[in-house]
């Protein structure tokens, strides 16, 4: 992951927000190397972190997945359609087009990160009041989908290491990443 964002997207209204969503899906931005990961990788790692089983109750909370080109399209539906082949159930997900992505508020910017003590005292220590550099940070979009529960790959003790963070936010990544101890909130 080069980058990570929340927001909203697929609806109709002019810079949504929270308390004002109109018909916008709350979503993830997710900036990607695919000579490092691959857009099939992140469906099915999607899949991984949710079930989309059921029918969603809202458009605010509905599984979907926007696509910014055909061949993206085509990758979403072909592994939906093996999923749902292998467990013999469907998936409620949409595939759109992405149109405007809408940035969400900055409290929920990187919430679980904001929401482990020590975490966020490290993001204070390094970032001030700067969030749009924490925001766009590729470190601090690592370190978020491991308090988590969803390390990427490519979070190694080698690379949590040389990402600058104080003694005790580098021990407590270390942590985690072993399974020494659990992420506080995990995405299922």
């Amino acid at each position: 992951m080069i980058r990570t964002r929340v927001g909203y997207m697929g609806g109709s209204k002019e810079r949504p927000t929270y308390h004002s969503l109109g018909d916008h899906t709350e979503s993830i931005q997710i900036d990607f190397d695919p000579a490092k990961i691959s857009f099939e990788e992140l469906v099915r790692q999607f899949f991984t972190a949710h079930a989309a089983y059921r029918q969603p109750y809202s458009v605010q909370y509905r599984s979907a997945i926007f696509t910014s080109s055909a061949q993206q399209e085509a990758v979403a539906r072909r592994v939906i359609a093996e999923l749902e082949q292998k467990d013999g159930r469907n998936l409620y997900t949409a595939i759109e087009p992405a149109g405007t992505f809408w940035l969400a508020e900055d409290y929920h910017q990187k919430y679980y990160l904001k929401n482990d003590r020590v975490f966020s005292r490290e993001l204070r220590r390094l970032f001030g009041n700067d969030e749009a550099a924490l925001i766009h940070s590729t470190a601090v979009a690592r370190l978020s989908g491991l308090v988590g529960g969803m390390a990427p790959p490519s979070l190694t003790a080698a690379n949590i290491s040389q990402l600058g963070l104080s003694p005790e936010a580098e021990k407590r990544a270390l942590e985690m990443l072993s399974g020494s101890i659990r992420p506080p909130i995990m995405c299922k």
